[in-house]
């Protein structure tokens, strides 16, 4: 549900630059990129002045790329002569040539449907003029990256219906498949961070002080004072007054 709504919003924009990842999502494309050219986009780009090789690494966030034509497709721009001396020369120079189409006789297009399949097994982004085969590819379950030139401009196509179904549903069987390993990684994590959190905890607890043993109060160490007290001998007041003093726990050993 939520790869829907991703793919649904990215890409609504009708810019023509799309981002790579998205279609590594949809597609299951990945750089380095296989991008496969029919002899009338490359006319078109030549006869406008585009400069194809710099124009494609741009929309493919300069990722590593190799450009491909079908061994008929140079057989067809020769056919030509003079008027796409240009595409021939950019073919034969900057393009790899593939021999996948040699058993069939029809036209470039048939031969890029015929290496194109049914499945797309090696992942080509495509990059051609014909309607008609765009509209076939874009028909495929898989999905197929197209290119196309629009006047003067370089456009990646945006992900059809088909493509986007279909990665929809694959992401909903991987998320079904892995649902057990996600549960358990989730479970994993929410351990470690309970761990993490104790830990934490543990760190920053306040430990309180411990207050030093208190002396013994100076005060009741001083010796006491010896007091003394007068006692009076006889009724008339005319007795001698003696001084007694009090006794003391030393006068009493002493004793």
């Amino acid at each position: 549900f939520f790869l829907k709504i991703l793919l649904d919003e990215a890409f609504a924009s009708k810019t023509g630059k799309e981002d790579p990842q998205l279609f590594s999502i949809a597609y299951g494309v990945s750089p380095p990129y296989a991008v496969l050219l029919d002899g009338n986009f490359i006319h078109t780009a030549t006869a406008q002045k585009i400069d194809i090789y710099e124009r494609i690494k741009k929309h493919l966030g300069g990722e590593k790329f190799t450009l491909f034509v079908p061994s008929c497709v140079i057989s067809e721009l020769r056919s030509l002569g003079g008027a796409v001396e240009g595409a021939l020369e950019f073919a034969q120079a900057r393009c790899e040539v593939l021999d996948d189409d040699a058993e069939f006789s029809g036209t470039p297009t048939e031969a890029i449907r015929a290496i194109i399949g049914d499945i797309n097994p090696k992942k080509y982004i495509v990059a051609t003029q014909e309607e008609m085969l765009r509209d076939h590819l874009r028909s495929l379950s898989t999905g197929v990256p197209l290119m196309h030139i629009q006047r003067t401009v370089l456009l990646l196509e945006t992900p059809s219906a088909a493509a986007r179904h279909k990665s929809n549903k694959d992401e909903s069987a991987k998320l079904r498949g892995d649902e057990s390993s996600e549960a358990a990684l989730a479970r994993q994590l929410l351990n470690q961070q309970r761990a993490d959190k104790r830990r934490e905890d543990g760190a920053n607890a306040i430990v309180p002080k411990r207050e030093k043993a208190k002396g013994p109060n100076p005060l009741s160490c001083m010796k006491k004072k010896k007091t003394t007290e007068v006692v009076t001998t006889g009724g008339n007041g005319t007795g001698k007054k003696t001084r007694r003093g009090r006794k003391t726990k030393q006068d009493a050993e002493s004793k």
